[in-house]
């Protein structure tokens, strides 16, 4: 059994990330928590009052194409700038396109960060689907939380592809049900005429019998037909 010193270290907060205020702050009262920052799942992020990014983990800068200036001191509005310069966001919320719509953009994503509570889904550049949630924090600030949700929107989007196959399949079906009812009514009307023809000429009761067979046969069919 390994030895507390012999287990792997868990990936430690990294200093570039922090503001110096912060770090000074965490590093020697509760370093831990720096760390259990930078290891959980999600891209997580920290705006003071001013707007003004104090705290991220390294999951966090990740997210942008120019990771590099994704450090404590940035203005939020900057980042959102960068999103419409580089095209790093393809969809927002509920704006489909957003380098068509970069204005619209620009206003709805400042309008949910002001507001300080609110949950939506942003499409990045490479394809990977993000859900985040903002919330406000006692002293004015707001904390930004980033859940990669790409394979839930995939399982979505084959379920849906599935459902429009399976609608074409019954269309397509009900068109060629309707088509063969109309190919096969005729011959079976046709039939129901020269039964009723031949049921007044024969006269041997077997032959009656047999023809009266035949019509029910003929009724049974017309009636799946009209139902």
């Amino acid at each position: 059994m390994l030895s507390q010193a012999d287990k792997p270290a868990i990936q430690t907060a990294q200093r570039e990330y922090v503001s110096d205020d912060v770090w000074n702050l965490l590093s020697n009262q509760a370093g831990w928590l720096l760390d259990a920052i930078e290891n959980i799942a999600e891209a997580f992020v920290y705006w003071g009052p001013d707007d003004r990014l104090v705290l991220c983990n390294s999951k966090y800068p990740s997210q942008f194409m120019e990771p590099d200036k994704v450090r404590p001191g940035v203005k939020f509005s900057e980042l959102v700038e960068q999103n419409i310069r580089t095209g790093r966001v393809i969809s927002f919320d509920k704006i489909e396109d957003v380098p068509s719509s970069p204005e619209e953009y620009r206003q709805q994503r400042l309008a949910l960060h002001s507001n300080g509570e609110g949950t939506f889904e942003v499409k990045n550049h490479t394809g990977k689907w993000l859900q985040a949630r903002e919330r406000r924090t006692r002293d004015g600030g707001t904390v930004g939380i980033y859940t990669d949700i790409t394979s839930l929107k995939c399982a979505e989007q084959r379920e849906h592809e599935a459902a429009l196959a399976a609608d074409s399949a019954n269309q397509a079906k009900s068109r060629f049900l309707a088509a063969a009812s109309h190919d096969l009514r005729q011959p079976l009307h046709a039939m129901g005429i020269l039964v009723s023809a031949l049921s007044g000429r024969l006269s041997n009761p077997e032959e009656r019998e047999l023809l009266s067979g035949v019509g029910s046969c003929l009724n049974t069919m017309q009636s799946l037909f009209d139902s």
